[in-house]
Order: C-alpha cells, then structure tokens, then sequence
C-alpha cells in the first residue's frame, strides 16, 4: 500500500495531497458526538480512493487508508487528487475523480468554504436523526416523487459488486420470518406486510374508508385497486392510458397508434396505388 501512496509524489498536487492526509494522520483525530466539549466535525476518507483501489476498501482490514479530515481539507483532497491524475495523463482515474468532485460540489456550484459552511449547519445530533427518520416514516408520497425516485434509480450504473451486495442484502431480508399477531401463521416479512398485520383477514373491527367520488364504503385493501385515484367517478379519469394519436395522410383520419397502424397508412382504402 505504501507503494501505491507513493506514486502521488510524481505531482506537486499528489505531494500536497499526502501532506494533508499525513497532518492529519498525526494529529490523532476521532469522530465524537455532539454533545461532547471536544466535538470537531469530521468526514472519513479513503487515502486510496476506493473506485481505483477496490482491494483496500474494506477499511477494517487497512485502517492505515483511512484519515479524518474536516468538511474544507476533504473537498480541497477531491480537488488535488483530480488535478493528480489530470496530470498524469490516467483519462479513466481522472473521470472518477471528477465525478465525485462533482456530486460534493453539486455540479460546480459550491467552493470549498460554502460546503463547509453546509456541512456544519446540516450535521445533525442523533436525538434529531431519530426525529426525522421517525417522522419520515409513514408518509404518503406523492406521483411526481415516486417517478422522480424512479428515474434517478434508472440512472445508476449497476456494477457486479453492487449486485452481489444487493442479492446478499435480499437474501438477508428473505431469511427472515415473521408471525401475524391475528392468525399466528409465519411466513416471510414480505408475504406477512402483504396479507398480514394490519392487513390481514382476521382482524377484528377493521376501519373503513370512503372513496371520496363515489361515496363508496369499504376496507381500504380491498377497494384501493379499483377507487380512490382510479375510480371512474374521479373528473378527467381514463380508464385505460392514453396513446399518441396519429393522423392517416390518405384518409386524415386520427387514432391511437395500434388501430391506425392495422387499419390505415399502408393498409388504408384510399391509398392510392402508383403503378
């Protein structure tokens, strides 16, 4: 590993790069809590990062990769070890760094001083953590953040280690088994949150709810798929999704794309044949 952290003294960027890490390595700096008189805010970071060196990223078998630096020196890091490999011609280490520059930097729009200003007002003590997480939970979202959720999921990149960890982590939760308190069958958590608890058929006095456009009274699992957002009482409901409608240039006739393909443009009666 020291070999690899040598390589950084090729470049006047790579030497200061080391100087910060070292400072702070020697300086013995610990993460406290907030509470504590002696509190400084700090953030962990990978001296190898751990995108170009994945075999020390595991921080437990090589702690001597990992240093403590406040918000300000870890931002001004990312921008030394961009300039490093800029430097030396590695366009795919360059690309990395860049990248996570950019996610700290929010596309350019804050300098070292602003994150660190940013840092220190949202780092938050662990009685609010648990305030937040406990109030986050439970609450409807809405159409637009579930597609806006969707789409930034769609933009990741899923490597093989992020998949084996994700299969690892579903394995987990599918390993657990859990008991409905109303019928006493175990099952797994995912089968038991479905038809289970809350939601499951045995349940004495279950609340019932009103669709609100057609008045219709019911348990809220069961006339969800078919009230609420999709009943057909609700102003401007279309039962099925709307297609691109299309125009025939023989005949100017408008429909979805399906039925105009089928029965109009080459297909249609009034084209007319050129011999």
């Amino acid at each position: 590993m020291t070999t690899e952290m040598e390589k950084y003294n090729a470049t006047k960027y790579g030497k200061l790069y080391l100087k910060i890490t070292r400072k702070a390595n020697n300086e013995d700096r610990r993460k406290l809590k907030k509470d504590n008189p002696l509190y400084i805010y700090y953030e962990s970071h990978h001296i190898l990062p751990k995108s170009l060196y994945p075999e020390y990223k595991n921080l437990k078998e090589y702690p001597s990769n990992r240093v403590l630096l406040i918000a300000r020196e870890h931002f001004i890091c990312h921008i030394l070890l961009m300039k490093h490999y800029k430097k030396i011609n590695n366009k795919n280490a360059y690309i990395k760094m860049s990248r996570a520059l950019d996610i700290l930097s929010k596309d350019g729009k804050h300098n070292s001083k602003i994150y660190e200003s940013l840092k220190l007002n949202l780092s938050h003590t662990e009685e609010t953590k648990l305030k937040i997480s406990e109030s986050q939970k439970g609450v409807p979202r809405s159409e637009e953040t579930k597609l806006k959720i969707s789409e930034s999921l769609k933009k990741i990149t899923w490597s093989k280690e992020l998949i084996h960890n994700n299969k690892k982590h579903m394995d987990k939760l599918n390993n657990m088994k859990a008991t409905c308190p109303h019928c006493g069958i175990i099952c797994d958590l995912g089968n038991a949150s479905k038809h289970h608890f809350d939601n499951c058929h045995k349940v004495k006095n279950p609340e019932l709810s009103t669709c609100p456009y057609c008045n219709f009274k019911g348990e809220y699992r069961f006339i969800k798929p078919w009230h609420f957002d999709k009943c057909k009482k609700k102003p401007g409901f279309i039962k099925n999704k709307i297609h691109k409608i299309i125009t025939c240039p023989h005949c100017n006739k408008e429909g979805g794309i399906g039925n105009m393909k089928r029965y109009h443009f080459d297909n249609c009666k009034n084209k007319k044949e050129i011999w």
